[in-house]
């Protein structure tokens, strides 16, 4: 397992130069780490007219938790929660698709949750945090 930040960038490296690994692979973690980092309050990120806060909450944070990122928010500043109705409730407001800015982080996002096999519908059953 990589110790540093630079081993573990050339693990990601060999992986995506990999040719053994199929695209659709090398894709779906480009998806994941892309939505890891979440919409960004400070340049006024939005999805569907809503904030980044709240956006990252029901989107980012929710990777964060299905990935076991639960214990990093005080060493790096990387909010993380359980999945929610309230949650799912937001994320069904976003739009199926948009063109343009808010549509890139959302395609990205929407993938994330499918790699992940996480529910992107609120019909779908959720614990509640």
């Amino acid at each position: 397992m990589a110790k540093t930040a630079k081993e573990f960038l050339a693990d990601f490296t060999a992986f995506m130069q990999n040719n053994d690994v199929s695209r659709r692979e090398k894709s779906a973690l480009w998806d994941v780490l892309t939505a890891l980092r979440g919409p960004d309050r400070t340049y006024g990120d939005t999805i569907g007219g809503e904030s980044a806060v709240a956006t990252k909450g029901a989107t980012t944070a929710v990777l964060r938790d299905a990935l076991g990122l639960t214990e990093h928010r005080n060493e790096i500043g990387a909010d993380s929660g359980p999945d929610s109705t309230e949650r799912a409730a937001l994320r069904s407001r976003f739009p199926a698709y948009v063109l343009g800015g808010d549509g890139h982080f959302l395609a990205h996002i929407r993938r994330a949750f499918e790699v992940l096999g996480l529910p992107w519908d609120p019909g779908a059953a959720l614990r509640d945090s």
